[in-house]
């Protein structure tokens, strides 16, 4: 199991197999929450997108599209940094080369899912550094235009090699993933194997509604401690990847 299934929809099995022998053991990433951005390389070449999914492949598009859809509404301030990352990126021949090559070896649509926090956000931080919504950061690990962190866990960056992006970074876009380094763990779960040995898997599938329901109760009642103790986990034992305030991880068992 490599993502942790959230509680709620944990079953037996689930269960048996993140804390079968005593321990929930996986590692973590952190949470992101900079604009969001994709990257990517598609039938018509190199694109970026927003949150709001529309491919942008030209300089001023992130404008044009905002100031025809908002109308009287517009203001410029998102969108031209938007801009700026996309003609940034589009001026870097590394992220473009690799995606193209990618794109054409999958036979898809090649795309990097992140966060992007852009400098001119920024504002002096107490220590030094630079903050930037959630993350603070020296001012030699932002590009002058900001910096682009791969959520590694996405689906659509499944076949990517987050290590390998850092070698994108060009002085104006920086690039950085946001698995923590030596984060991976053993989380103590023998006192949660107990319970779940207290669990008659036959009587999970027992015609016996009574039987069947008080099982699951102890299922779902089991879930949610399991659930719980990732979260612990994931929110109080690592500090933040990228400086600031801690905003918690993401704990992926890897059974």
């Amino acid at each position: 199991m490599d993502n942790i299934v959230p509680p709620e929809k944990l079953n037996y099995n689930h269960i048996k197999s993140l804390i079968g022998d005593g321990k929930i053991s996986g590692y973590a990433t952190q949470k992101t929450g900079g604009m969001h951005l994709t990257i990517g390389h598609d039938e018509n070449g190199f694109y970026t997108a927003n949150h709001l999914g529309k491919k942008m492949r030209f300089r001023g598009d992130y404008q044009k599209e905002a100031s025809d859809r908002l109308g009287e509404d517009y203001n410029d301030f998102d969108h031209k940094h938007f801009d700026h990352f996309h003609r940034d990126l589009m001026g870097n021949p590394a992220v473009r080369s690799y995606l193209e090559a990618h794109q054409n070896q999958y036979k898809g649509d090649s795309k990097l899912q992140g966060h992007a926090y852009y400098r001119n956000h920024g504002t002096p931080d107490k220590i030094g550094g630079i903050r930037i919504g959630d993350i603070v950061q020296h001012p030699d690990k932002l590009g002058s235009t900001g910096m682009f962190i791969l959520h590694s866990k996405h689906p659509d960056n499944a076949t990517h090699e987050p290590e390998l992006i850092k070698s994108f970074n060009d002085g104006k876009i920086n690039f950085d993933h946001d698995i923590v380094a030596n984060s991976f763990k053993h989380i103590p779960a023998k006192d949660l194997k107990t319970k779940l040995e207290s669990i008659d898997p036959q009587k999970l599938n027992s015609k016996n509604s009574d039987a069947k329901q008080n099982e699951q109760n102890k299922v779902s009642h089991l879930a949610s401690e399991v659930g719980n103790r990732i979260k612990e986990f994931s929110t109080d034992t690592l500090p933040p990847k990228f400086g600031g305030e801690p905003i918690g991880h993401d704990f992926h068992p890897v059974k």
